[in-house]
């Protein structure tokens, strides 16, 4: 087994780069620089005003009602496939969100999940659900009359199995915390590369976790997320594992054999986080925590080091087609590129929704409504 370990500050070495859509020789990656997100005009796509299917709800009731949604995808037949963490089970839908039957269910038995975490759809439709204690995964038949339990190989660490490349093969991530450091820290992300068994096969890339720092608690210290930190986002599909810092403009792309293939950047400039939007955030969260808790909080948060600058990015999607949606931060908007890398422009998504399968001709999501319950919804898009 080999592990390949390629860490983002390789992107100093400008003579790893290609230019802008020339074809790369042997260990050089493309570069497509873009223009201004900002100035980039509307998609001239469309997503319906009302979904075409929804499932879930404050009215929701039996099969239909969700809590800890882990995941939606739709089948080549249109059914559709909802995780459910709450129940562990994953239940499938007919194209006109009419329940079917459910697979899996609450327990540690063949076939069963303590906590269903995860669901991806593999090539012929089969799904796979996973949970993150002991890297237990179960494989369903589209019909869900057979299954396939297993375990991830590999390190002890917590891994998470995120998406699935065109191969078949998965793509998880091991956060090494290692030990509690002085100061700003993030954490090691190993982005590994598995076969359809659960074997280890590679390192497809090394990032960084959510910014923290340790803070004084009474008579112990612990370590707490900084808000509006810095954290990676990735995403896979087809040929590429795609890595993106959420406070840099710019997309890595990675091959299965951890070689970077491409490099697509735009021009945006993370905005200051000033005194009082960090003091604001400090009100906001103390104010909308029980009494009991306000006054504590908020003097967590005071031993805090303000972010210089919010993040660019808040979410990262590949559609069918190989286009990366990226979701901006603290807009609804979303920034699409396709997969030459080439921005493409912007399109707006309904409020607190986001997309877990965008196929040609439709987006399906997990949202939530005014009540906070959780829904499952799928918009039609015209291209």
């Amino acid at each position: 087994m080999v592990l390949l370990l390629v860490a983002p500050v390789l992107l100093g070495c400008k003579d790893r780069w290609s230019s802008d859509g020339d074809s790369p020789e042997s260990g050089q990656a493309i570069l497509v620089a873009n223009g201004s997100v900002a100035g980039a005009g509307a998609l001239n796509w469309r997503v319906g005003s009302e979904p075409v299917v929804l499932i879930g709800g404050s009215n929701a009731a039996g099969k239909d009602a969700f809590h800890r949604l882990a995941g939606a995808s739709r089948l080549q037949d249109a059914t559709i496939a909802v995780a459910d963490g709450g129940s562990g089970e994953i239940r499938l839908f007919s194209p006109n969100g009419v329940y079917i039957r459910a697979m899996g269910g609450a327990g540690d038995g063949p076939g069963e999940f303590s906590s269903l975490r995860i669901l991806l759809r593999l090539p012929g439709d089969s799904l796979l659900g996973y949970q993150l204690g002991g890297h237990r995964f179960v494989i369903f038949s589209p019909d869900g009359g057979h299954f396939r339990t297993g375990q991830l190989q590999g390190p002890p660490s917590v891994v998470a199995v995120e998406s699935v490349l065109g191969d078949g093969s998965w793509i998880g991530t091991v956060v090494q915390t290692g030990a509690a450091a002085q100061g700003i820290s993030r954490p090691v992300l190993y982005l590994l590369r598995y076969a359809s068994n659960g074997t280890l096969l590679d390192t497809v890339a090394t990032a960084y976790g959510s910014e923290r720092v340790m803070v004084q608690q009474g008579a112990a210290a612990t370590t707490q997320l900084i808000p509006f930190g810095r954290n990676t986002l990735r995403a896979a599909a087809g040929s590429y594992v795609i890595v993106m810092d959420t406070h840099e403009p710019r997309l890595l792309y990675y091959r299965p054999d951890g070689g970077l293939a491409k490099v697509v950047t735009w021009q945006a400039e993370p905005a200051r986080v000033s005194g009082s939007e960090w003091q604001d955030y400090i009100d906001s969260v103390s104010s909308g925590s029980p009494a009991s808790q306000a006054l504590v909080r908020r003097r967590l948060l005071e031993q805090l080091p303000r972010p210089e600058r919010f993040p660019l990015a808040s979410d990262l999607a590949i559609d069918r087609a190989d286009n990366v949606w990226i979701k901006r931060f603290a807009s609804d908007e979303w920034v699409v590129f396709d997969g030459s890398g080439k921005l493409r422009g912007k399109l707006r998504l309904p409020p607190r929704f986001l997309p877990s399968d965008i196929g040609h001709d439709y987006i399906l999501g997990i949202g939530r409504d005014s009540l906070d319950a959780e829904y499952v919804a799928l918009y039609e898009l015209q291209k």
